[in-house]
């Protein structure tokens, strides 16, 4: 049972080791794809976009693209495949976006100053899902509710996926928020675009330190690995950091050389070495099985 134990955690360690970082570029008009590592994987995975910002992930191989440039949301493979480039058209200003597990996209629209709902073919849901706002990152902490980054007053709001406010100021005080993302582990961190800092927060909005991260020039996407590593795109140096869970750097250009990047996103993407991993990992336990029975 120890040996089968093993074979799983190296199963894990193996799918971690192959997950990689899609960050979007909005000057560029790209989306490039880096190992966790930062070796470059194809900086030009996306080419073809205009001022690409919000990028998702939707756990079925799919990544989705808001791009502000052309006023679209496209769907593209992990691979860089189209699917459709135009899925959604017609959208002023897309930032943020995200998707959920159950085939729903929720995207900031920053000019009408709303949060849209739609389907990951498409479809609208909600053209005016949340109002009133000024609205660019968006998260989702698996339970129903959405996290909206306020740019305009400063403030992250907390929602249901259906609209509904939890509380519209649930974290306040804030510099110009570009960034939300969760660790897993009840803590929300924000980027502060005005201040160079990263904020971590419990989920219930109390501040744990507002100044999680500083001396940052203009810290815009956040995202964690299957580490639990926190990386931080900082617009103004072109440049994806790493840091640990604690806060401590581990490394101040994973990522050089980008022009402008607005977005990112970590997908563990699965490889033929975890596929063939899990294999082994069947045919053993089918084995200890016929020798038990």
């Amino acid at each position: 049972m120890k040996f089968i134990l093993s074979l799983i955690l190296a199963l894990i360690w193996a799918a971690a080791s192959e997950a990689q970082i899609f960050v979007s570029c909005w000057w560029d008009g790209t989306v490039g794809e880096f190992s966790l590592s930062g070796q470059e994987i194809n900086r030009r995975l996306l080419p073809g976009l205009i001022s690409p910002y919000g990028i998702t992930y939707d756990g079925n191989g799919n990544l989705f693209v808001a791009d502000a440039g052309r006023h679209t949301i496209g769907q593209f493979t992990s691979s860089g495949a189209v699917v459709n480039a135009s899925l959604v058209s017609c959208l002023p200003s897309t930032w943020g976006i995200v998707a959920d597990r159950s085939g729903h996209l929720f995207v900031s629209v920053y000019e009408t100053g709303t949060v849209a709902e739609y389907t990951t073919d498409g479809g609208l849901v909600n053209g005016a899902l949340i109002t009133g706002v000024t609205p660019t990152a968006l998260a989702l902490d698996g339970n129903s509710h959405l996290f909206v980054a306020n740019h305009g007053n400063g403030s992250i709001g907390e929602y249901l996926t259906d609209g509904r406010p939890v509380n519209t100021s649930f974290i306040s005080g804030l510099s110009s928020p570009e960034g939300i993302a969760l660790d897993g582990q009840g803590h929300l961190f924000v980027s502060n675009y005005g201040s160079g800092t990263i904020g971590e927060y419990d989920l219930d909005g109390t501040p744990v330190n507002p100044a999680f991260i500083s001396g940052l020039q203009a810290p815009t996407g956040l995202a964690f690995g299957p580490n639990g590593d926190l990386f931080v795109e900082d617009m103004y140096y072109g440049t994806v950091l790493e840091y640990t869970a604690s806060g401590t750097q581990v490394n101040g250009a994973l990522i050089s050389h980008l022009n402008d990047p607005m977005s990112l996103v970590v997908v563990p993407e699965p490889s033929t070495a975890v596929l063939g991993a899990l294999s082994f990992v069947l045919l053993t336990l089918a084995g200890f099985r016929s020798r038990v029975g």
